[in-house]
């Protein structure tokens, strides 16, 4: 096969073969036995260095061997590479970074040249960077921490070891709140990001702690509630209706004090909504929950004395009732006066009524006149009824007649009521 294969056929050119003979004979070869130097040397490892640096046709060699001389023979081929790591300490370590002279490569093979020649490489420091964190656990899944702009998934009992070169200046950020469901997180306590400047090994940690969801609601309000004002860990919270029920993420094992109020007002002029055991809580949140505050519509009852001297049961003043509700009201006159009438929502000349709240206020007046002035009043109302009266009488009378002369004047003059 080797033969057949190095076999030139007919018509190969002898020129072409000369030439090429030629040319090889031009070439100087070294001359049998000739040596030549070659240096194999390192910069960037400290004296903590450890371990093997270099590897040169299958020998190992350490800091202490740099720089290490070999004398070949020209034209030889030999192996080496540069150890990619080179260790410390466990937190602090040495990297390749470039090899310059004979090679710029890492690890490969060189051809001695009769001059010789060196080859040097360029070691940098990193340091170990651990992240770390407490209170999250593992069965979460997903990304906890951006460092230098790439997410890692770090737990707890599972940290992470990074290896950055010295001098670098890193942001870092831990990812919270970590959701879990609707009604239950893990946030950081403490800053959330930041930067470390890497000029030795570093720790950066964080500790999460589970919060719950608990939800404060008031039940029983209508559109026309304003904003209803929960009072938290003694710090005030105006809520609109439409925003109940409220949200609020307690850290797990901690206490809240929690007052509803006992009435909000409404937009309706003369209603509001109570609640007449409004709760007042200290919440242990060990899990997640609910509180919800039972409130109704009530209206406003005012009561006063319009004019004269009087007294009411229940007296004069405002008063907040359930809608539905029955009250019943009397006025009392006082001496030397008496009750005349009810003014307002509900109007009567009995003294003793009954209302009732039918989902709007109400608004009453006892009206109280002297004695003797309503017995004058009811006379001169009697005679003025009575004088009409005939006024109207004479009238019919005076077209029956048909007396076109007789004027109205004369007419009651006849019939004596007027001289």
């Amino acid at each position: 096969m080797i033969d057949r294969a190095l076999r030139l056929p007919r018509t190969f050119p002898i020129a072409f073969l000369t030439a090429s003979l030629m040319v090889l004979a031009a070439i100087p070869l070294p001359a049998a036995g000739e040596k030549a130097v070659v240096w194999f040397s390192v910069s960037g490892l400290g004296l903590d260095a450890s371990g093997i640096v270099l590897t040169v046709d299958g020998v190992n060699y350490s800091l202490s061997d740099m720089p290490a001389e070999f004398i070949w023979e020209v034209g030889s081929n030999h192996s080496f590479s540069w150890k990619l790591a080179v260790g410390a300490s466990s937190s602090k370590r040495y990297v390749w970074v470039s090899t310059s002279g004979l090679s710029a490569e890492r690890s490969g093979w060189i051809t001695v040249p009769p001059e010789g020649g060196s080859i040097s490489a360029f070691y940098k420091t990193q340091y170990s960077v651990t992240l770390e964190v407490t209170g999250l656990r593992r069965l979460l899944g997903g990304f906890t921490v951006v460092f230098g702009g790439r997410s890692y998934s770090v737990f707890e009992g599972a940290p992470i070891h990074l290896w950055v070169d010295s001098g670098s200046s890193v942001d870092y950020e831990w990812i919270s709140p970590i959701g879990r469901g609707s009604v239950e997180r893990y946030v950081v306590a403490g800053p959330e990001f930041g930067t470390v400047v890497v000029d030795s090994a570093k720790i950066i940690s964080a500790t999460y702690v589970t919060q719950y969801r608990w939800l404060l609601n008031a039940e029983g309000l209508g559109q026309d509630s304003r904003e209803i004002m929960l009072i938290v860990d003694g710090e005030e919270y105006r809520i609109a209706p439409q925003d109940l029920p409220a949200s609020f993420w307690w850290d797990r094992g901690s206490i809240h004090a929690v007052v509803f109020p006992g009435y909000v007002d409404s937009t309706v002029e003369g209603k509001r909504y109570a609640c007449h055991d409004p709760p007042k809580l200290n919440i242990t949140v060990n899990k997640f929950g609910s509180v919800a505050a039972s409130y109704h519509a009530e209206y406003m009852v005012s009561i006063e004395v319009a004019s004269g001297r009087g007294r009411t049961k229940p007296a004069p003043g405002t008063y907040w009732l359930d809608d539905n509700t029955t009250l019943i009201i009397e006025a009392e006159a006082e001496s030397g006066y008496t009750f005349e009438k009810w003014l307002g929502s509900y109007a009567s000349t009995e003294n003793t009524i009954q209302v009732k709240v039918q989902g709007a206020p109400l608004h009453l007046s006892a009206s109280f006149t002297p004695k003797g002035e309503s017995r004058l009043t009811f006379i001169m109302v009697t005679a003025t009824v009575g004088a009409i009266m005939i006024v109207l009488i004479i009238i019919v009378l005076h077209r029956r007649r048909g007396s076109r002369a007789t004027s109205f004047i004369d007419s009651m003059k006849e019939n004596g009521i007027i001289c």
